[in-house]
């Protein structure tokens, strides 16, 4: 007569033992996107404002993201607009309240890709800003 706890053992331990002779499958690192190229651009380094700069994707190619990096961390420095545009990307930053008499810049990037199909978005336009006093 045989057991039924060591039947389940034995099924239990075969089972573990099939499961890890069982081929593992390990999926391919991501490929970067062909033709895929970077743009950058940055301001002047002083304190005038408001500062804004588009990086423009070269012909042929669409937007895939972007952002942009200010170069202080000087409170009155508030970022207004960072996103796509149909050929690139946009940021802009503005002095608040008295501003700052610290010089800053920023840098914007756009990861441009080959395409035809641009991102919808509105060109970038300065924007008046007014902080309570």
């Amino acid at each position: 007569m045989q057991n039924p706890l060591w039947r389940r053992v034995l099924l239990g331990a075969a089972t573990v033992l099939a499961a890890a002779a069982a081929p593992v499958l390990v999926a391919a690192p991501a490929q970067a996107v062909p033709g895929r190229v970077v743009v950058t651009v940055s301001t002047a380094h002083d304190s005038s404002s408001p500062k804004g700069l588009l990086a423009t994707c070269p012909a042929g190619t669409v937007p895939l993201g972007g952002g942009g990096r200010v170069t202080t961390n000087d409170p009155g420095i508030t970022v207004v607009q960072n996103n796509p545009t149909g050929t690139g990307w946009v940021f802009a930053a503005i002095e608040q309240g008295a501003g700052t008499a610290a010089a800053w810049s920023f840098t914007v990037w756009a990861v441009c890709a080959p395409g035809s199909t641009p991102v919808p978005a509105a060109p970038w336009t300065p924007r008046s800003v007014t902080t309570p006093a």
